[in-house]
């Protein structure tokens, strides 16, 4: 029997049994248990199907004599390895993965990979090839396990990878159509592409495409192609993409017979040089970055900027504007003084509907066509007035002139006082601030009435007068005072007591009091070094008034009667220990 006895290898078996005369009968069993599994012939032939050890016998039966001898034999009989492997088709250059799958795995694994470098033994279950040219190739897998073996072959197709190339064909600014063209070589088959253009994840399927870049530098561009067949590779350029100028500009309203500032504000691009040029709808031109414009008719106009750098980069920016109407505007008014009212005559002029909004520059406004205004000043002040004219589907127009308001005379007020030096009725006359103090003012005339006693004129800083009353008794004083500069002035009219006997005790102890009649303060004044004990307000029945008495100093007293209502009343005061009154008459 042969010492190598394979699962379906037939088993060839050679009788050595001898014999002197007659001939033999041949029992073969081959061990397998199978009643079936027997032979009489003298050389059998069998097919095992399984590996393993086998029992084999053979008894021989001596014709004619009928004697029988026997002889058994073990017979290892080897299983087959079962080959197995996948693959897949590849592309020139990738690496092509077998898996093998072979049972037992410790069966000796001999490859035959078709590329004509002979035979390998390896026994790793994952074999990885690569094949540097295209076509079929035959892979074959022996495995052998002790002497028996198998094998598998199986077709592998190897395809052609595109090699991939391209250039740029036009543009180098970031504002025009850069334009690429596929130079990717394929041997066989068609293939596909995607562009990566390093800019902001931006992609092309296109083979030959056009693409405006966002940005400016250096961008790596990459271009990936894949074959039909599964086969790819890629190709990355860096393509320089310079600046172009971000045209941009600035205007004002757009409105007939006015002018329009134009401003270039685009952005300065680094390490170029910059011109301009404007072009307008009407045909002129200007390489200035600022200017202005009138228009001479209504309607859409086109202003164009282009600008051009050193850098063969170029932009423009195209608006579309409506030159829309507006109104003349004009107003005019006469210089005023301090609290007069001023009338504004609006002169403006326009087609349509027209509003009005005037800002007499006080913090006060008026939407009136023609409207009145007063202003207030301590101090001579220029006002800026504008005057805004809306017109309705047009535009908005204005105009600004400087107004001046003169400021009246400070001393508007007088005080009055005995003055028994000048007449035994004397009165003096002085002008007087809303402070109180007493005295002219530069730069101004004054004009003095007493009535039934004329007039007398007295101007500047000394400009108090004198009066003979010539008895007793109210007067009624006018005073007027006129800024000789502008003509602005004021005037006051009230009364006045010349009440001898009162004052003539109040003077005779060194009390002096002013003015008299008054209005809203009278003023107290201690002379002589006198002082007073008690100072209090009466009215002309003796009642005792709540009215403000405030000590300036030891000598000095302001009372205040703005409260009080018009009449008769009595300061009565009390000077070492002799209790005197004098009478005041409050006219507001």
């Amino acid at each position: 029997i042969p010492t190598k006895n394979c699962v379906g290898d037939t088993l060839f078996v050679k009788n050595n049994s001898t014999y002197k005369k007659g001939y033999l009968d041949n029992f073969w069993n081959f061990g397998t248990g199978n009643s079936g599994d027997t032979s009489n012939s003298v050389e059998p032939m069998f097919i095992y199907s399984n590996g393993g050890n086998y029992t084999v016998s053979l008894a021989a039966k001596t014709k004619p004599y009928g004697f029988v001898f026997s002889r058994t034999t073990l017979v290892l009989v080897v299983a087959k390895p079962k080959v197995q492997f996948t693959k897949e088709n590849t592309c020139i250059g990738n690496n092509l993965n077998l898996v093998n799958n072979t049972t037992p795995s410790n069966a000796i694994m001999t490859w035959d990979f078709g590329d004509g470098k002979g035979t390998t033994v390896n026994n790793n279950t994952n074999i990885v090839i690569q094949y540097l040219k295209a076509g079929n190739y035959t892979i074959k897998l022996v495995a052998d396990l002790l002497g028996c073996s198998s094998s598998l072959t199986q077709k592998v197709i190897v395809f052609d990878k595109p090699v991939p190339d391209f250039i740029k064909l036009s543009g180098t600014c970031d504002n025009e159509k850069v334009s690429f063209q596929n130079k990717t070589t394929l041997t066989s088959g068609n293939f596909g592409s995607k562009w990566d253009f390093d800019d902001n994840g931006k992609t092309s399927l296109d083979r030959n495409p056009v693409y405006t870049f966002a940005s400016s530098g250096t961008k790596k561009v990459k271009l990936i192609v894949l074959s039909e067949f599964g086969c790819k590779d890629s190709i990355t350029k860096n393509i320089g993409i310079k600046e172009s100028p971000k045209v941009s500009f600035t205007s004002d309203q757009f409105c007939f017979n006015s002018k329009t500032n134009f401003q270039n504000t685009t952005p300065n691009v680094s390490g170029t040089n910059a011109s301009i040029k404007w072009n307008l709808y009407d045909g002129d031109s200007t390489t200035l970055n600022s200017f202005s414009h009138t228009w001479k008719s209504l309607g859409n106009k086109v202003i164009v900027l282009k600008v051009n750098l050193d850098n063969g980069c170029f932009s423009e920016n195209s608006k579309t504007i409506q030159v829309l109407d507006q109104a003349i505007v004009q107003f005019s008014f006469d210089p005023k003084c301090s609290l007069d009212t001023v009338k504004f005559d609006n002169q403006s002029s326009g087609n349509g509907n027209l509003s009005y909004l005037w800002n007499f520059g006080d913090n006060d406004t008026s939407n009136f066509e023609k409207p009145f205004h007063r202003y207030k000043v301590v101090t001579s002040k220029t006002f800026n007035v504008e005057l805004t004219v809306y017109m309705k589907g047009g535009c908005v127009a204005s105009l600004i002139k400087s107004l001046d308001i003169y400021e009246l005379p400070r001393t508007c007020d007088f005080s009055y006082a005995p003055d028994y030096s000048f007449a035994f009725y004397g009165a003096k006359l002085e002008p007087m601030d809303v402070s109180l103090n007493i005295g002219g003012q530069s730069n101004i005339d004054y004009n003095w009435t007493v009535k039934g006693l004329g007039n007398q004129f007295s101007k500047d800083l000394n400009a108090g007068v004198n009066y003979n009353l010539g008895g007793d008794g109210s007067y009624q004083v006018t005073m007027s005072a006129k800024t000789r500069d502008n003509g602005c002035s004021c005037s006051i009219s009230k009364q006045i007591v010349m009440d001898r006997l009162n004052v003539s005790s109040a003077s005779n102890v060194g009390i002096k009091v002013y003015p008299n009649p008054i209005k809203s303060f009278l003023n107290v004044k201690v002379e002589n070094g006198a002082i007073i004990d008690a100072l209090e307000i009466v009215n002309a029945l003796g009642a005792k008034c709540n009215v403000p008495i405030q000590k300036i100093n030891s000598d000095s007293y302001i009372i205040d009667f703005s409260n009080r209502s018009n009449g008769v009343y009595f300061l009565r005061y009390s000077i070492e220990g002799q209790l005197l009154s004098t009478q005041i008459l409050v006219g507001h």
